[in-house]
């Protein structure tokens, strides 16, 4: 051992100190690398004295010049993450980084602040957490600050360590006293110097996971409590704090910390009247006040009476506090009756009460004013039914109600307290048959011996009803029913109970036992023909009709009453197969001669098609190659087959009859053969038309003949194909008048079978006739209805849909855009064929405004269809070819903004965004144009709010102002599972957009603030990648934010 080992291990400072001086002298003189080896290495023994010691003679070196700074850091950081005894190492490296510091700051060079994963004092704390670390670290950070070093460099160097301390997403109970001392530094620098470091910390602090908020709270309360909010109480920074405390206090409502002493501080903090946040903090608080322990409830109700007494507080969060405190008020107890004083100040309306166990106290209000009056009763009644609808147990409370009547009221009165009874009983028993339908027997009897004057037809009316509904669900026998109730039924008079008696036959060949009964069948079809017979009145006689239709054509034609029959009775009936057929002239008597025209043109309608519709494959079949003249084929008590022939056979009558019955019983024929119906008519020549065609009340029923026959005749077809080639041949468009609009009409028949060549020129001439001409919207709208259902069917030919597309193709480019008419063409164009649309809307190399603003239109309109699997992909090449050609976002921004909503549910809407990610980072690595950056980047921010939903509750923004919500709108995405699957590579994209150098700088700012949105997600703090996230560069201003 040398006589300098020997004094260093003396333990006496005074020679310890003598040694190293001359260390120093002799280094002075001469640089050597052995001297600074062996400095190094006294540096860093466990020995305070020596290391102390050794540290002081290294500094001085440094401080005359002997060393350089920029030499001894990369030799001492390194040993960082591999030396054991970390203390010592830590006493050398702190002050040598912070004489750096105040090198370049005297100098006033640009300094590069350290990243967050490679900065020396976050490695010190990964390596050792104690307690004696953590003080060292604290003591030199103090005197960095005492060294008149510039603060701008020291929050340089400092922040990232302040972010690791401070804001780490993962809970480190072992740097409590650490954090809490830098905290309190932090805060008596930003009131001395009135910077924003404390607000950038505060944007990186955990909120909603569960285990940090207590602590971040404690943070924020320190903040509130300091010389920074009493120095500016009013400005945005304390609004953000306010903002930010209490939504930790509603995160840990939910973890059921105390939060006693944070809400009286904020009741006594929040200003009166420039709190900008007022409506958004009372919105958090409703939802707190439903997951708040008893325990202080009562503060925290104080704290939200404070706030809604303010003059700023909305109507809106008025309401929201109301809503909430029901929770409570629905429940008191003693531990919650300071807290209920309160909420009564702010007392919520009953009729808010949508919770079940708010029940009881509903009932026994409206059970309150039952006795008041009779006006007051109905309305309880209704209000009990509502309840019922809610809850229903409440069906005792509501059936006292249905019990209660007062004899001393006058008529109205008491026709509107059966009105509502009977409304009541009506629905319990469409709503809940098999719970009550035996209880409401009673009920409706009741109702229907009362109800026997002419001004309680109404409330009759509804318990028919309810007895309908009670047969439907098979509570009651219909047979015994009707047999009850047929004596009153006959003698009834009032027109619209006789019409619910109909409704109420209606429903007996509905019920599966009713077959059976013939006799009950009988009786209800004579009573139906009774009513059709003796009557004047068209309702009753329609009404009669229409429960006549739903039987069996045997049926009505057994009890067909023999008025219609006359004298010839055996020749007009006859027996098939046990079964009473009625001849043809019969039905044409009874189509004559019903005192209903339109009932009984109805009638026959219903009993036509459920004729066609039993139709076999053989009744189509033609035994020869020529169309029958006639409908031989069909049976002898075939309605259409009398319908039929009787036109045909008195075609040439037809001049002679002109004004007469028969005229009008022969277009009545007519316009029942014309109706649309399941099937075609059989076949026949229908060549008859052509001569009845020129008629103008008659043509229309002959051109819907002929179009719904013409896929199986070829004479309905000839006629049709003529009938359209004159139109087209018209030289005068005004000729053309309303008669096109026919074929539009039976487009969906004839575009099966007729060909292009005749359809097309029809389509160019009439509708752009329509368009240019004509120009009744009207019109233009039924004609368009008519293409697109023809563009959507199967069974149309191609070559028809191509010919319609072509033809709207054109002509969509001839109206404005502002026109009514170019709406509805774009609704007519959804339904193209994505050949068509891909032809229509491929944009030009030559450039022209207005055909973009129709293209662009178009492709928005396209991507709006719900049935699409990838809407989206029609608005792609919109922005590119804007871009390319000048074109401002706002010329298409309603149309793209509507796009965007109504594919914010749509399957397809994460993978198109996250394609719209990827394009503008693909541009940025290909070091595009500023401006075309940010043009895409303003389409992706654009995209975003609205696909987040955000846009709703927001003002109607320019685009230049809604992408300040982009990082909220990010956050509210993510949250939704559909985008779980995109949390790591849009975190990731935002750092790399953050950190990228040609991107705008506000984007680059809006990037950095919306990877701050999502720190709570659990993807940013796995595998510790919350600490490359921290270093992204964000700025700190509110103004926009």
């Amino acid at each position: 051992m040398d006589t300098t080992d020997i004094k260093l291990n003396s333990k006496n400072p005074a020679v310890i100190a003598q040694v190293f001086s001359e260390l120093v002298k002799g280094a002075t003189k001469e640089n050597n690398e052995k001297a600074f080896i062996y400095l190094r290495n006294k540096c860093l023994l466990p020995d305070p004295l020596l290391n102390e010691t050794a540290r002081a003679a290294l500094i001085m070196l440094v401080d005359n010049g002997t060393y350089q700074i920029n030499q001894l850091l990369p030799d001492f950081i390194p040993s960082l993450s591999t030396i054991n005894n970390i203390a010592p190492l830590s006493k050398v490296i702190l002050p040598l980084l912070y004489m750096e510091l105040k090198i370049f700051s005297d100098k006033k060079e640009p300094y590069t602040k350290p990243n967050l994963v490679q900065h020396p004092l976050v490695k010190i704390l990964q390596q050792n957490t104690q307690c004696n670390i953590q003080i060292i670290i604290l003591k030199e950070i103090i005197k960095g600050y005492n060294n008149n070093i510039s603060l701008d460099y020291l929050t340089k160097f400092n922040h990232p360590f302040y972010l690791y301390c401070v804001c780490c997403p993962i809970l480190k109970l072992d740097l409590h006293l650490l954090r809490s001392k830098l905290w309190s530094l932090l805060i008596n620098i930003d009131e001395n110097n009135h910077t924003d470091n404390i607000f950038k910390l505060c944007s990186w602090l955990q909120v909603q996971k569960i285990d940090v908020a207590e602590i971040t709270s404690v943070l924020i309360e320190e903040v509130l409590k300091s010389k920074i909010y009493l120095s500016e109480p009013n400005s945005s920074h304390t609004d953000c704090f306010i903002l930010m405390q209490i939504l930790l206090c509603y995160y840990s409502t939910l973890n059921g910390s105390n939060c006693e002493l944070t809400f009286k501080h904020l009741k006594d903090t929040i200003p009166d009247n420039e709190f900008s946040h007022l409506n958004l903090c009372l919105i958090i608080l409703s939802k707190a006040i439903q997951s708040c322990p008893s325990l202080y409830l009562t503060d925290l109700l104080d704290l939200c009476l404070s706030l809604v007494k303010n003059k700023r507080c909305a109507p809106y969060s008025f309401f929201a506090i109301k809503s909430s405190l029901l929770l409570w008020l629905a429940v008191p107890s003693l531990l919650t009756q300071d807290a209920l004083r309160i909420a009564n100040n702010i007392l919520a309306l009953p009729s808010m009460a949508c919770e079940k166990e708010n029940i009881p106290k509903i009932t026994a209000t409206i059970e309150a004013i039952v006795g008041e009056s009779i006006p007051l009763s109905s309305i309880a009644r209704e209000l009990m039914y509502m309840t019922w609808e809610i809850d229903t147990k409440c069906y005792s409370n509501l059936e006292n109600l249905l019990l209660t009547k007062r004899r001393d009221a006058l008529n109205t009165y008491l026709a509107e307290d059966l009105t509502s009874k009977a409304y009541i009983i009506k629905k319990l028993a469409e709503k809940r048959p098999e719970l009550y339908g035996k209880d409401l027997v009673p009920h409706l009897s009741k109702i229907l011996n009362e109800c026997s004057e002419s001004w309680m037809s109404i409330p009759m009316v509804l318990a028919i009803e309810g007895i309908g509904h009670l047969c439907k669900a098979e509570i009651i026998d219909i047979v015994r029913t009707w047999e009850t109730l047929v004596p009153k039924f006959k003698s009834e008079t009032r027109v619209p109970v006789i019409k619910s008696i109909c409704a109420l036959i209606s429903e007996i060949p509905l019920l599966s036992y009713t077959e059976s009964y013939e006799k009950l069948n009988d009786e209800v079809i004579q009573f139906l023909w009774a009513y059709i017979l003796e009557n004047n009145n068209t309702e009753i006689i329609n009404a009669a009709l229409n429960a006549l239709a739903v039987f069996k054509f045997e049926l009505i034609c057994a009890n067909i009453p023999t008025y219609y029959l006359e004298e010839e009775l055996p020749q007009q009936t006859s027996s098939i197969l046990g079964q009473r057929t009625v001849s043809g002239n019969t039905w044409l008597k009874f189509l004559l001669m019903c005192n209903s025209r339109e009932g009984a043109t109805n009638f026959f309608i219903s009993l036509v098609k459920n004729e066609i519709s039993n139709y076999l494959k053989y009744i189509y079949q033609l035994k020869r190659q020529a169309e029958p003249d006639n409908f031989g084929g069909l049976p002898t008590n075939s309605i259409v087959k009398v319908l039929g022939e009787y036109v045909k056979n008195n075609t040439a009558n037809i001049s002679k009859w002109i004004n007469t019955e028969k005229d009008k019983l022969f277009i009545a024929c007519l316009k029942i053969l014309s109706q649309e119906y399941i099937k075609p008519l059989p076949p026949l020549n229908w060549c008859f038309l052509q001569e009845l065609i020129h008629i103008p009340e008659l043509k229309g029923f002959c051109i819907d003949i002929a179009c719904h026959q013409a896929i199986l005749s070829g004479s309905a077809r000839r006629l049709v194909e003529n009938y359209i080639e004159a139109l087209t041949e018209k030289n005068n468009a005004s000729e053309l008048d309303k008669e096109f609009v026919i074929i539009y009409k039976n487009l969906k028949y004839i575009a099966k079978s007729i060909q292009p060549i005749i359809l097309k020129p029809f389509f160019e001439k009439t509708l752009y006739y329509t368009l240019t001409e004509f120009r009744e919207d009207a019109v233009l709208k039924d004609i368009l209805h008519y293409l697109i259902y023809v563009l959507e069917d199967d069974q149309i030919q191609k070559s028809n849909k191509n010919s319609i597309e072509e033809v709207i193709s054109e002509l969509v480019f001839i109206v404005d855009v502002n026109d009514l008419t170019f709406s509805l063409l774009l609704n007519c164009i959804g339904s193209f064929s994505e050949e068509g649309l891909e032809k229509l809307t491929k944009f030009n190399l030559s450039f022209d405004e207005a055909e973009f603003v129709k293209k662009m239109k178009i492709r928005c309109k396209i991507a709006c269809k719900k049935n699409s699997l990838t809407p989206m992909k029609w608005i792609n090449d919109i922005f590119s070819y804007a871009f390319k050609n000048n074109v401002r976002l706002e010329i298409y921004l309603d149309d793209i903004s509507t796009c965007l909503k109504s594919n914010i549910l749509h399957s397809d809407t994460p993978a198109w965004l996250m394609e719209l990610f990827g394009q503008l980072q693909v541009k940025v690595a290909d070091r595009c144009e500023l401006t075309e950056i940010e043009y895409f980047s303003d389409i992706l921010s654009l995209s975003v709010v609205y696909f987040s939903g955000l846009s709703i509750l927001l003002p109607k923004y320019d685009y230049t102002s809604i992408k300040y919500f982009f990082p909220a709108a990010i956050a509210f995405i993510l949250d939704e599972f559909a985008w779980h699957m995109h949390r790591n590579q849009i975190l990731e994209w935002l750092h790399h957009m953050n950190m990228a150098e040609n991107i705008p700088k506000e984007y680059r700012n809006i990037f950095g603030w919306a990877l701050c949105s999502l720190r709570h997600l659990e993807e940013f703090s796995k595998n510790s990648k919350w600490m490359k996230y921290f270093d992204c560069n964000i700025q700190t201003s509110t103004n926009k934010v």
